[in-house]
């Protein structure tokens, strides 16, 4: 995943996925069915790891409000965690392949729809709590957070800094109530 994830589908050569996985060529064909059933399966974990950390994260929030400033203010961990930082897998997948494979699309499309579910619940939390005002939509609110999200790894990945990215979470977040 990790190789696909830094690289992207094209640039990621079997030479890259071999010596990533341990595998011979073969072994892909025969375990994975090729790079496309690989990259595919990769995508699958991504979402299923990346919903369920999220949905951890919410049930041990504190507040919908807390979950939803420490989720968008972790971003800045993939500056620390890698030598360079990645953006999403998910996102990166949709610039570069979201409209010409199908495939694709629909897993990705997918996975957009359980990251909003997650941040639905969250701002139907903040709602409950008095943070987020019962009128405001959110459904709507949860498309706009993923939006954010997904704008907020890009800007980490081109290079933004802590400040800058924080200031922007905080305008975000604003935007709520």
């Amino acid at each position: 995943m990790h190789a696909f994830w830094s690289d992207g589908y094209e640039a990621c050569s079997m030479q890259k996925l071999l010596q990533a996985t341990g595998l011979s060529k073969s072994s892909i064909y025969q375990t994975f069915g090729g790079k496309h059933a690989l990259f595919t399966r990769c995508l699958h974990l991504y979402q299923q790891r990346s919903a369920n950390r999220m949905t951890n994260l919410l049930e041990e929030a504190p507040s919908g409000m807390d979950f939803l400033r420490n989720i968008m203010n972790a971003v800045l961990n993939d500056r620390i965690d890698n030598a360079v930082p990645r953006g999403c897998f998910m996102m990166n997948t949709a610039s570069e392949m979201g409209q010409t494979d199908p495939e694709i699309a629909k897993v990705v499309n997918d996975s957009l729809t359980r990251f909003r579910s997650v941040f639905q619940a969250a701002v139907e939390q903040a709602q409950r709590e008095g943070e987020i005002p019962p009128e405001r939509d959110a459904a709507e609110l949860a498309a706009y957070l993923v939006t954010c999200m997904g704008g907020l790894r890009t800007m980490v990945k081109a290079g933004a800094d802590d400040k800058l990215v924080k200031s922007t979470v905080n305008i975000m977040l604003g935007a709520l109530p």
